[in-house]
C-alpha cells in the first residue's frame, strides 16, 4: 500500500528538484508555509523536519522554560510530552473523555495549579478536543494552549479549522499521516513574536547567515519534503473525504452492536479519521488480542493503539533517577500517577485503518471481520 497517495505529480516534482540540485533554499518550503497558512486560515506557518520539532519550538517560542508545568494527555505518541521533557518542563497528565479520547476540561481543573504556563491538547484520531471550554481555562491561568494537531489536519471544531483554536498548533507530516511527506511538519499561529522566534530557532538560532543569536536547532525542512507537501495539500480534501466515507461504511457495519464503542460524533465537529478507532466492551476486551490477530492474518494493519499511558513509558518511571535536571527540579513520582479513563481505552481500543487507497471491498470485508469476531466472543 502506498502510504503517501502519491501520483505522478509527487515524483515528477522530486525528479525535478534532485536535477537541479537545489535540495535546501529553493522555493518549495515558503511556498509551502504560505499555502498552509492560507490553507488553516493562520497568519503564519513554519514548516520544520518533525512533528516533534514542531512542539518542541511551540514550547519554547511560547516562553515554556525549566521547571514550568506543561498539562497534557497521557494518551498520545510520547513525543507530546517529551517535547516538555526536553526543555526541563514538568509533564503534568490529565485524564481523558472516556468517549473522544480528548483531554477533558473537568479533569484538567483537577490538576491544575500556578505552576502551569502551558496546555498540549491533542486532537487524537483526528477528532478535536473541546476547545472553547479548554482554551477558557487556559486563559483564566494565564497559561499557552497548544494544539497537537498531529493527526488531525483539515478537522474542524465549529466550523473553525484546528490550527488557529490556540496560541499555536503542530502539525505532523510523518509517512501514515494524512498528508504524509514521509518526515516533517508545520507550526502555526497568529502571533507574529512567536512566529519570529520559530523560524530563528529552526535554523541554529541565525538571525541572518552565519550570526547566531540564540541557542537554536537543525530543524528545518527540506525541500523534497515541502515539495510533496504543497502537491498533498492540494489533495487533503479529497484524502480526508475519502477517509470519512470508509468510515461511514464501517459505521454502517458496526452500529447497533452491544459489544462496541463506534468513533466519537458531533455536529459541531469535523473528523478527519486518522485512525477509525472503536472501544470494545469490558464482555469482550480481554479477547481483544485473539479478535486483532484474525484481523491481522487477513490482511489489515489492525492495532491496539497505545500500548501504555504515556506516564507508565520506562522513561517516566525512571524519571525522579535519571533526568539531567535531576537536582534542580523536584520530578513528580509518575509511578503514583493514574488517569482511569485513559487505562480503560488503553485496554479496550482497536485501530482500524481508513487509508484512501483502500477499495470499498476491502472496507466491508474488514468490517464484517470484525463484526463476526466480535459475535464469536462468549
Amino acid at each position: 500500500m502506498n502510504p503517501f497517495w502519491l501520483t505522478d505529480d509527487e515524483l515528477s516534482k522530486v525528479s525535478e528538484i534532485i536535477r537541479t540540485g537545489d535540495l535546501i533554499n529553493g522555493k518549495n518550503v515558503q511556498e509551502f508555509e504560505h499555502e498552509f497558512s492560507n490553507y488553516i486560515g493562520s497568519r503564519y506557518a513554519i514548516a520544520v523536519n518533525s512533528g516533534t520539532a514542531a512542539l518542541h519550538l511551540a514550547l519554547l517560542s511560547s516562553g515554556i522554560s525549566a521547571g514550568d508545568e506543561v498539562i497534557t494527555s497521557p494518551l498520545s505518541f510520547v513525543s507530546t510530552a517529551n517535547a516538555a521533557l526536553s526543555i526541563g518542563a514538568i509533564p503534568i497528565f490529565s485524564d481523558v473523555n472516556p468517549s473522544t479520547g480528548n483531554i477533558d476540561p473537568f479533569q484538567i481543573k483537577q490538576v491544575i495549579s500556578n505552576e502551569v504556563k502551558a496546555i498540549i491538547g491533542v486532537h487524537l484520531y483526528g477528532f478535536p478536543f473541546e476547545v472553547n471550554d479548554i482554551r477558557e481555562i487556559a486563559e483564566k491561568n494565564n497559561a499557552v494552549l497548544i494544539e497537537d494537531a498531529a493527526q488531525a489536519i483539515g478537522a474542524e471544531y465549529r466550523g473553525i479549522k484546528v490550527g488557529q483554536l490556540g496560541d499555536i498548533a503542530c502539525f505532523s507530516f510523518f509517512a501514515t499521516k494524512n498528508l504524509a511527506t514521509g518526515e516533517g511538519g508545520m507550526i502555526t499561529t497568529n502571533n507574529k513574536e512567536i512566529a519570529s522566534k520559530c523560524r530563528v530557532l529552526r535554523s541554529h538560532g541565525s538571525i541572518k547567515k552565519n550570526i547566531h543569536e540564540h541557542l537554536g536547532y537543525n530543524y528545518r525542512m527540506n525541500e523534497i519534503s515541502a515539495a510533496i507537501g504543497r502537491i498533498q495539500l492540494t489533495k487533503i480534501e479529497k484524502i480526508n473525504s475519502a477517509r470519512k466515507q470508509n468510515a461511514k461504511i464501517l459505521n454502517d457495519i458496526l452500529a447497533d452492536n452491544s459489544n462496541l464503542d463506534l468513533p466519537p460524533n458531533s455536529d459541531y465537529i469535523k473528523h478527519v479519521y486518522y485512525r477509525y478507532a472503536v472501544r470494545l466492551h469490558e464482555k469482550i476486551s480481554k479477547k481483544r488480542s485473539t479478535i486483532l490477530k484474525s484481523l491481522c492474518q487477513s490482511g489489515w494493519n489492525v492495532t491496539k493503539g497505545y500500548s501504555l499511558p504515556i506516564y507508565s513509558q520506562p522513561l517516566y518511571k525512571q524519571l525522579r533517577y535519571r533526568h539531567w535536571l535531576l537536582e534542580k527540579i523536584n520530578w513528580p513520582n509518575y509511578e503514583k500517577v493514574f488517569c482511569k479513563n485513559c487505562e480503560l481505552l488503553i485496554d479496550t481500543i482497536v485501530e482500524l485503518p481508513v487509508d484512501p487507497q483502500l477499495s470499498e471491498e476491502s472496507i466491508r470485508k474488514m468490517g464484517e471481520l470484525l463484526k463476526k469476531e466480535i459475535l464469536k466472543v462468549k
